[in-house]
């Protein structure tokens, strides 16, 4: 397993920190998976409402 960490910058000025996670068999890449805080993305970049309206049609 391999875990690494990373940031998002946009041109406002945001910042959303991450983790990718990397499961590897036989030196090669067999699952990944990354997580981010879609919440506080959404609130660095004036998004909330538009994150709802997916939610609450989905």
């Amino acid at each position: 397993m391999v875990i690494g960490e990373f940031t998002y910058h946009g041109d406002a000025g945001w910042a959303a920190p991450g983790i990718i996670v990397f499961r590897i068999r036989d030196g090669l890449i067999v699952e990944s998976r990354d997580y981010i805080d879609h919440l506080g993305l959404a609130r660095a970049t004036n998004t909330v409402d538009a994150l709802c309206a997916q939610l609450t049609n989905a």
